[in-house]
Parts: structure tokens; C-alpha cells; sequence
């Protein structure tokens, strides 16, 4: 037989049994009266992590633990009649001095001994977890019998289910309150794979064991082979986020964060998943698990502050787009996305610096121009708007949204032609944006094409059926061209989609007096005062719709107040006609 076979064939199990029955021989004498006491060099260590077969328990640490037995027992007890204070108390205690026993051994290998006080349950049968794969338990089980020989430890069906290691203490000393210290052996440990048969309880002996020094090097395989998986799920995860099939990876990625929910680059990989998709909360929530693990993640901080922005959250991204900066300087994608947050903020003199921080460290980003050019047209600084709008361009002539957004300039500099010149070079560059096709059909309805703008109406509500002003003004379009009861649907369609929207309720206000629906037409126009108490033209309408039903006391308020408002905008012709009006009236009732 070749030493391959030898090494594949041989049960690895031999070993430790054999080391075992050497502990036992060792443990013997030891514990036999007749031998004196000064042997504990053959059994102890008392370094944390490094392999003792003996511990003491003492001081502070036995305080520590009795202390948390006292509090468990005095919690428990009253609420129980049946069960004893001493009784709960030792029970608690062996436990708890076991695990502080095993704990010592295997510090860097698992999560630290539970000294909660919980309200109700207990630790779920589950004494230890390995640190970098929470869900592998140990149960830990102690015995204080003073003679080895007679030494047995029970473990229930259920204890062998949820954990995957057992190990064994042996307390040889009689538990009491009073004691200055324990001595405690490290007896053993029983990999649960290993039992067959499927009893409620099994019973082990100290023979029946595996030798306790190999208990490190068996939580190393089982790690050992945990990390294989993780990594090979991990691996396959990255690939599937690159070929963009996110429900892939996000089940290879849960698969790891459920095996080790400590492995930080998953919760950033399932972040990123989360935000291709459009779940920036998740995102965030992912993001924020992976800047606990690592608190100067770079990408972490941008990506986060991206999400935030994405989700209307912009103070919160300036911060993580802030914290990103601080941590790398030259992250122009940073700076770009705290302008972007500025901006939404109507901060734009710190968003334009920011943009310009962008331009400086990369000054061919077609993407960055358009968004200075925007922030510049918001100030109305139109003429430094279009030079950036000119760049965008020049970098990258098929670049729609700088089309567009030129054509905004172009429209507040009052040439309608290249606006719309613009606008149709976004269009035809397949920007596909419901605001495009609006802002085109404004202005081809004010060069008098009412038929063509309705057009583009409708191409805006198709990209958009929620946007309630091409409703509104594709309502006016119609008027225009002789369908009131187009209009009047139109306009009733852009209030049921923004109720607060004063226009529609004017100009259905205006449609509805003009059908002759005087009641709904007040109705309107009160609801236009009421959103908009300045909108003199609603009080003139509606003192004009007062006069013809002979209601002149509220015609007269009405027309007194459009013309006090026509007067503060310095439009006398309508104010004087308000003012007319009134004088109108006040003749008739004379006569």
C-alpha cells in the first residue's frame, strides 16, 4: 500500500484515541491519594490558547462566574417553586466553570462566554460558536464525580443536533459556594458526525473520548474546510454580479453571510448587488454592516453616499461623499456625487465647487459639464450654463441629456428656435424622457402648432402617465384647437394626479365657465386662491362669474383684490380694469 493510500485509508480518529488512553494513564495518577500533589506540571499550562489538560479557576474569574450563577439562580427560582436557589445555583455554576475552561483553550477560535442574564430562554443548547462561523456550536458538559472511573456525561438528541463539536470536563472537586478554587480537566471532545446511532440520549466516558489536544486542530479542518466553501461560493457570487444575473449572486452571497456572518467583502459584494438593483435600502443596509467591519472603506462610504442620494436622503450622502473624500482626496467621483447632493439641495454655489474639484482632476467628463451647466442655469448664469453645455457636447456630440438641458438655455435667452432645435437633438439621440417631449410641445403651442405640440404630449404622458403638467398643458392644446371636452378631461386628470396644482385647477376653472358651469367654475377658482392666494387673474374671473349671477358684495371683494395685486406687478391696464368693474356695478345698483 502506497503512503497516499496509508494517509486516505487511515482513520484519523486512531491518534487521539491513543493519545487519549495516555491522558487517562497520566490522569490516573495523578488523581490517586496515594501520589503526591506537586504533579500538576504533567497536566497544566497555563497560557490562554495554548493545549493545558488542567485549569484553575480563581479570583476574579471565579467571582465573575459565581456571581452570574447567583443572578440567574435569584432571577429563576422565586417564579418556580419546584426548583431549589442551591440546586439552580451549582447546576449553573459547573456549567459555566466548564465553559470557562474550554473558552481558555480556544480563545481565538470562538465568541466569548455569555454572561447575559437573559429574561427568558437560555443559550439555545449551544455553549460556544466559532468565530468566523457562528452557526457551528459547542456544547460543553461537565461532571463532578470524584471518581473517574464512575465519571459519565449525558447528551440529549438535541444537543447533538445543534452543535457539530462535544467536549467534556471533569470538575474532581465537590461543587460549594464557599470554594477559593477549582481544578478542572479538560477530558475530551466528541465530533458529532461521528455518532451513529439515534438514541434520545447517549452516555460518554472518558474512554470513549478523543484526545482534548486535538481539539484545536479539528476546529481548524472543520474552518479550514468552511473557508473552501465560502470562498468557492464567493468566487462563483463575483462572477454572476459581473454577468449582471443579481438573483444569482445575491443567493450565493446570503449562502456566505449565513455561514460566516463576520466576512465583511460580502456584505459590500450583496450591497452592490442590492444597488444594481434599485434597492438602495438594502444597499444601505449592507453597506453600513461592511463600514462596522472596516470603518475606512473607501468604496463603502461612496457607494452608501450614493444610495442615500438615489433615496432623497441628500445630507446623509453629503456625509458619506465628505467621509470618502477625507479618506481619498482624489476621488473625483466623490465630489461629483456630494455637487450632486448640494445641488438637490439648493445648495448650488457648493455644488459648481464641487464640479469644478471634478473638472480639475478630470476635465473630460462630458457628464460633469452638464451638470455644472445645470447648476449655472439655476442661478441664471446662462451664458457660463452654455459654455458647459458647449463642452459636454464637444467631448461627446451624441450626449442627450447636454441637448437637452442646452435647450433650457436657449429658452431663457428667449430663442425658441434653438431651443426647440435642441430639444429635438435629444429626442433624436433617444433620451426617452417624458420632460424632453413636454418642454418641445410648450413651445411649438406658443409658435401656434398646437396639433404637433398635442403630439409630443402625448409621447411625454406615454413615457410618463404620472406627469401631471403634460396633462395640463396638452388640456390647453386642445382648447386651442376646439376639444373643451378633451381639455377639460386633460385638465381634470393632472389634479386627480397633483391635487395641489394650481394651473389645472385655474384653466379648468376657465373651461368650466366657458361650458357654462358657473357653480364648478367658482369652485375651481376658490381652490386656485386657495393654493395660491396672490393669483390675481382667479379673483378677476371669479368676480366676473359673482357679477353675472348677482352676486356683486363678492364681485366687488374679488375685483378690489385682483386689482390691489394686478397694481403690486405693475400691470395698470388690468387693474384698471378690475377697478372699472367695480364702478360698473356700483352704477347699476345706483340706477
Amino acid at each position: 500500500m502506497s503512503e497516499k493510500d496509508l494517509s486516505t485509508n487511515l482513520d484519523w480518529t486512531m491518534c487521539l484515541k491513543m493519545q487519549q488512553q495516555d491522558f487517562i494513564d497520566r490522569l490516573m495518577i495523578k488523581s490517586n491519594p496515594k501520589n503526591p500533589n506537586n504533579l500538576d506540571h504533567i497536566l497544566c499550562c497555563q497560557k490562554q490558547n495554548f493545549h493545558s489538560e488542567l485549569a484553575k479557576i480563581q479570583g476574579d474569574q471565579l467571582k465573575q462566574i459565581r456571581d452570574y450563577c447567583w443572578g440567574i439562580a435569584e432571577r429563576f427560582v422565586p417564579n418556580n417553586p419546584q426548583q431549589n436557589l442551591k440546586d439552580t445555583f451549582e447546576k449553573n455554576f459547573k456549567g459555566k466553570l466548564a465553559e470557562a475552561v474550554v473558552y481558555e483553550r480556544i480563545e481565538n477560535l470562538v465568541e466569548a462566554v455569555d454572561y447575559e442574564i437573559k429574561t427568558q430562554g437560555g443559550d439555545g443548547k449551544i455553549d460556544l460558536k466559532l468565530k468566523n462561523a457562528p452557526h457551528i456550536g459547542i456544547q460543553i458538559k461537565s461532571n463532578n464525580n470524584p471518581h473517574l472511573k464512575k465519571v459519565k456525561w449525558t447528551v440529549s438528541r438535541a444537543e447533538i443536533a445543534k452543535n457539530k463539536i462535544l467536549v467534556f470536563v471533569w470538575i474532581k472537586e465537590e461543587v460549594n459556594v464557599s470554594q477559593a478554587e477549582y481544578n478542572l480537566y479538560f477530558a475530551g471532545f466528541y465530533p458529532t458526525d461521528l455518532i451513529k446511532n439515534n438514541e434520545e440520549k447517549v452516555d460518554f466516558t472518558i474512554k470513549d473520548l478523543l484526545y482534548n489536544g486535538g481539539l484545536r486542530s479539528y476546529i481548524n479542518y472543520i474552518l479550514q474546510g468552511e473557508n473552501q466553501t465560502i470562498q468557492s461560493y464567493f468566487k462563483q457570487g463575483n462572477q454572476a454580479l459581473k454577468n449582471k444575473n443579481y438573483a444569482k449572486a445575491l443567493d450565493l452571497y446570503n449562502l456566505i453571510i449565513n455561514l460566516n456572518p463576520h466576512h465583511q467583502l460580502t456584505y459590500q459584494k450583496r450591497a452592490r448587488v442590492f444597488f444594481e438593483m434599485g434597492n438602495y435600502d438594502q444597499a444601505i443596509q449592507d453597506y453600513t454592516q461592511a463600514i462596522i467591519f472596516n470603518s475606512k472603506s473607501v468604496y463603502n462610504h461612496h457607494f452608501r453616499g450614493i444610495s442615500y442620494y438615489y433615496l432623497g436622503e441628500y445630507e446623509k450622502s453629503i456625509k458619506d461623499s465628505t467621509k470618502a473624500i477625507e479618506l481619498k482626496p482624489d476621488l473625483r467621483e466623490a465630489y461629483f456625487n456630494r455637487g450632486q447632493s448640494f445641488l438637490s439641495l439648493g445648495e448650488t454655489e457648493k455644488a459648481i465647487n464641487d464640479y469644478h474639484k471634478t473638472i480639475e482632476m478630470n476635465p473630460k467628463n462630458p457628464q460633469v459639464y452638464t451638470a455644472r451647466g445645470y447648476a449655472y442655469l439655476k442661478l441664471g448664469v446662462t451664458d457660463q450654463a452654455l459654455k458647459d453645455y458647449d463642452q459636454a457636447i464637444k467631448l461627446n456630440p451624441k450626449f442627450a441629456l447636454a441637448y437637452y438641458q442646452r435647450g433650457l438655455v436657449y429658452k431663457e435667452l428667449g430663442n425658441e428656435e434653438e431651443a426647440i432645435k435642441n430639444y429635438t437633438q435629444a429626442i433624436d439621440l433617444k433620451i426617452n424622457q417624458a420632460e424632453v417631449y413636454f418642454h418641445r410641445g410648450k413651445l411649438l403651442d406658443k409658435m401656434g402648432k398646437s396639433l404637433t405640440a398635442i403630439d409630443d404630449y402625448d409621447m411625454s404622458i406615454k413615457l410618463n402617465p404620472h406627469y401631471a403638467p403634460a396633462y395640463c398643458s396638452r388640456g390647453l392644446a386642445k382648447n386651442k384647437i376646439g376639444n373643451p371636452i378633451g381639455a377639460l378631461k386633460d385638465y381634470t386628470e393632472a389634479i386627480n394626479l397633483q391635487p395641489d396644482y394650481t394651473q389645472a385647477y385655474y384653466r379648468r376653472g376657465a373651461m368650466r365657465n366657458f361650458q357654462g358651469d358657473q357653480i364648478g367654475a367658482i369652485e375651481d377658482y376658490s381652490k386656485t386662491i386657495e393654493l395660491d392666494y396672490n393669483f390675481a387673474l382667479a379673483y378677476y374671473n371669479r368676480g366676473e362669474i359673482y357679477q353675472s349671477l348677482g352676486e356683486n358684495l363678492q364681485a366687488i371683494s374679488d375685483f378690489q383684490q385682483a386689482s390691489i395685486l394686478f397694481q403690486e406687478r405693475n400691470n395698470d391696464v388690468y387693474s384698471q380694469m378690475a377697478l372699472n368693474k367695480i364702478k360698473e356695478i356700483n352704477t347699476l345698483n345706483n340706477n
